[in-house]
Parts: structure tokens; sequence; C-alpha cells
């Protein structure tokens, strides 16, 4: 009887081991990239497709 229990509790501190190892925070999922929808002009004129749009913030690159 005592061995059992011995046996269920190393097996129980092993599952918990093993559950929270392998478990992921919010935080490790990887960002989606942005996505935005609307109208680009050029000099007053629709950018042609596959203009590369470049998004900065105080000169940097965000």
């Amino acid at each position: 009887m005592n061995r059992n229990k011995r046996l269920v509790s190393i097996l129980a501190i092993l599952m918990l081991f093993f559950a929270l190892l392998y478990t992921t925070s919010a935080f490790d999922l990887p960002t989606l990239p942005a996505e935005f929808c609307g109208f680009v002009r050029l000099n007053g004129k629709p950018a042609p497709a596959g203009t590369e749009i470049v998004a900065k913030i105080n000169d940097e690159v965000c």
C-alpha cells in the first residue's frame, strides 16, 4: 500500500512537471504582420500596385 502511494506521488509530480514544462504563455506567440486597407496617392494620382510603403517614427523605420 505504501509503495502504491509513493508511485502515485511520483507519477503526479512528473505529470505536473511536464505539464508546466510544455505550457506556452501568450507572450511567446509570434506577432502577425500588420495589414491596412485604404488608398495611397502620389502627387494626387493613385499609387501603382506594388508600391512599397515605409512607416517611420522620428526617422526610424517601424
